[in-house]
């Protein structure tokens, strides 16, 4: 499995640094399930380059603990079964994760790798076959990693002090 720091260090690893998008990221979804401890976010990014084009992103952590009242680091309130649970605030250098985008960026360059290391959210994609041969390979280091705009949903859960480092 993969945390969130791995998979900044797998992005950098292929790009000069990891950069979010510069779009809004609209939250469309959290949920909570306690019989598997997983804790999922989901949100559309508007493209920062084509004005009508938006992508969905999915980060699902896993291992994530739950009380029946807040206290500690259980503060994130979800009702889990017509029952009010409060969750942990998950943490990047510490929870596993599953992650998936739509754009063509995550496709081609990280979800074979991201299925590869147990991080891929969601049905596996066919390996990526490269058409040309006159631009270097997109993931010549075979890592794990992300698009900006699953960083831009990472920033933005940082932001709102959903998830800590």
């Amino acid at each position: 499995m993969t945390t969130i720091v791995e998979l900044i260090r797998g992005t950098e690893a292929v790009r000069d640094r990891a950069e979010a998008a510069d779009g809004y990221v609209r939250m469309e979804n959290s949920r909570y399930a306690a019989g598997t401890k997983t804790l999922m976010f989901s949100a559309a990014i508007n493209s920062e380059s084509k004005s009508s084009s938006r992508y969905s992103a999915v980060i699902m952590f896993q291992g994530v603990e739950f009380a029946d009242s807040r206290r500690g680091s259980f503060s994130l309130p979800f009702e889990v079964n017509g029952k009010r649970v409060y969750v942990e605030k998950p943490k990047m250098s510490k929870h596993d994760v599953r992650i998936r985008c739509s754009c063509t960026d995550y496709t081609h360059t990280w979800a074979w790798w991201n299925n590869k290391h147990d991080a891929l959210f969601g049905k596996k994609f066919p390996p990526y076959r490269r058409k040309t041969n006159n631009r270097p390979q997109r993931n010549k280091v075979k890592q794990p990693g992300m698009c900006k705009h699953l960083l831009a949903l990472i920033e933005r859960l940082r932001n709102t002090g959903i998830i800590s480092r």
